[in-house]
Formats: structure tokens, sequence, C-alpha cells
């Protein structure tokens, strides 16, 4: 018998939805907002809450979708002729912004965030991270799409609800998580009560990829970049890298987490983030102890954050423990945890995907 998340929904809705715009937010991560009338109707759980992403299977071919009847979608999927089925992939909610009110709304009424024009449609976005090939071209499907696509691109959601799910009488928090894992970091942390404590792990490939975060005063950051050399140059090509426009960031998002000298002006590759071995200043919404460690360079993808795993966390049998990313450091941080005295009952581990050595 197929075992499903606590949290997902018995009854899953696809969404449909058009690209709005698609904006690299630093080295290694594409944002694309989608925006439509049916994410009006997206509940949205904050945490980790996380979709499968249907696309096209080309840029000329209608997105056609599966019949969903409760949590029953995949072999109808599968039904569907390949020349026109839809790539289908997991991502997390970056953000969602609610539609705004109507023009000539009564006041008082709901207006939408701080920036969204009167009537706009609500907006979701989706933080990609980006792939390359030796020869410097963008890799993988949905990168490939991130950094391509067009406003009025057709899309769609089927929402799936968070994996993130404490006990009741939990303590204290560890979160764990390579890039692929950083936009559900992003969100449990936001999420979390302001009076709970512990730590978050985040592997990242550039230090330019490192951003504040809000996150109760007591939980720990720690980040670690594995750094430019990280593949031989085959994961960031410097004329990649080189050529990233601006960041852009909501005004939402720049509301909600305190400034590193202006994040949103400044050029990726002069992204203001603390260099090695320094810490952020502290900030509203964000733990002054946060640390920044350089990672060994020639690691494979998750092996810094694993290792700062096995290291030691101060651990209590009441905290909660949720590691995801690389297969490897889902499984082998969740034995390290075990080990260390935290049942498994108090561990949410899920293997995003598996890192595949390139052969020279």
């Amino acid at each position: 018998m197929t075992r499903y998340p606590r949290l997902m929904p018995t009854d899953p809705r696809l969404f449909r939805a058009t690209v709005v715009r698609s904006v690299r937010t630093s080295p290694s991560f594409q944002r694309v907002t989608i925006a439509g009338a049916d994410l009006a109707d997206f509940e949205w759980s904050g945490h980790d809450h996380w979709f499968r992403l249907f696309l096209p299977p080309a840029a000329d071919v209608p997105l056609q979708l599966p019949a969903v009847s409760g949590r029953a979608w995949y072999r109808r999927y599968l039904e569907i002729p390949e020349a026109d089925r839809p790539h289908c992939s997991n991502y997390t909610v970056a953000d969602y912004r609610p539609a705004a009110g109507p023009v000539g709304a009564a006041s008082g009424a709901h207006t939408g965030p701080a920036g969204a024009a009167s009537g706009a449609p609500a907006e979701l976005d989706i933080d990609v991270v980006l792939h390359w090939e030796a020869s410097g071209e963008i890799a993988g499907r949905v990168a490939i799409w991130a950094t391509t696509t067009r406003p009025g691109s057709e899309v769609a959601l089927l929402d799936q609800g968070p994996l993130f799910d404490p006990p009741a009488d939990v303590r204290g928090v560890h979160l764990v998580a390579d890039e692929t894992g950083l936009p559900a970091l992003r969100g449990i942390l936001r999420s979390l009560d302001e009076r709970m404590t512990g730590t978050a792990t985040i592997e990242v490939p550039l230090e330019g990829d490192i951003e504040p975060l809000e996150a109760p005063a007591g939980i720990r950051l720690r980040w670690y970049a594995r750094g430019a050399g990280h593949g031989a140059g085959r994961s960031h090509p410097r004329a990649a890298v080189a050529a990233v426009p601006p960041v852009a960031v909501s005004p939402v998002v720049a509301a909600a987490v305190p400034p590193v000298d202006t994040v949103a002006t400044h050029p990726v590759g002069a992204v203001a983030t603390p260099p090695v071995g320094t810490a952020p200043a502290p900030g509203p919404g964000r733990p002054a102890a946060t640390t920044v460690a350089a990672a060994p360079v020639a690691v494979m993808p998750g092996a810094a954050a694993l290792a700062a795993v096995r290291g030691g966390l101060d651990l209590d049998p009441g905290d909660y423990a949720f590691i995801v990313g690389e297969a490897s450091l889902a499984t082998e941080g969740r034995r390290a945890l075990h080990r260390a005295g935290l049942p498994k009952s108090r561990i949410t581990f899920s293997g995003y995907w598996k890192h595949a050595p390139a052969h020279s």
C-alpha cells in the first residue's frame, strides 16, 4: 500500500497559470514567476509547500494535462502520448502573493502585497537551480525552460502540500539541505514560531548564492559554499556567471528580509554576501548567529552539509530534523542524526535528486 505524507492533500487540485517573468537571483538560481486566475484558490500553507510542475513538451505543443481523481494521476499521465506528454518535476513554492483587490475596492478591502498593482492576479515564485554542461550551456529540462521562457508561456502545477511535519511536542528543529532544498528551508524558517530554536545547515555552490534569511532569533544558520572550482568548472563556468543579469528581488521579499547593502541593486558577482569566515550583520527577522564557511573545492554536492551533520549537532531527543537534497545527503544524514540520538520518527528526509559524477 502506498504511503503518502500526512499533510498531502487527499484531493489535490491542478492549477493552470502563465509565466509573468524570469530573473536570475544569484549565480546558481533562476526565479520564474507565474500568475493566473486559478492561483487565487491556491491554499499556500507556507513551510516547504511543494507541487508537481507540468511544462509543455516543446514550445509549439499545447499543454495537455492528466485527469486527476483524488491522489491518482500518474497512470493517466503515462497514458498521454509521449509526443504530447508534459514534462513533470517537483518544486517548492518559493513565494506566493495572493490576488490584489479589484480597482475601486472599498476602503479596508484586501489589496494584495506591497508593490502589487490593484486588481493583479495571484503570483507564485519558482526557484530553479541552474547547472551547466562542460560547453557552458545550461543543462536540464527545467533549467533550460527557466532561462528561456517568455511571458505568457503555459504551465500547470499539482498541489502536494508540505513535507515538514514536526510533532506537537517539538523542542527544537534542525534543518539541513543543499541548494535544491534552499527554497524549502527558506519557507520553513520564515514560517517557524519566533520562539523556536535549533540550527539550519545549508550548502550552496557559490558564495554568491548565500542570501539573508528571515528566521527566528534562536535558529543558528550555517552556510557552506563549495566554491567556483567545483566540478572542474562544469557546474558554474565563469562566462556563465559573468553574463548573469542584475539581481531582481520583489518588493515583498525585499521588505521581508533585512537589506545586505541593498541586495536588489547589485549585479550577480557583486552581490553583497559576507566573505568566508565572517558573519553578516544582525538584523530584524534574522539571527546574528550566522556562520559562513568554505567547503573543500572538489567535493560531491551535499558532502559539506553531511560532514557538518556528522560533526555533531546539539540534539535533544525531543527535537525534530528535516533533511533534504542530494540522495546521499538525505539518507546518510538521517542515519547520522539517528545515531546521534534522534528517533527515526522525528526525522523527515527526502532525496530530491541523485548526483551522477561527470566522466572525463
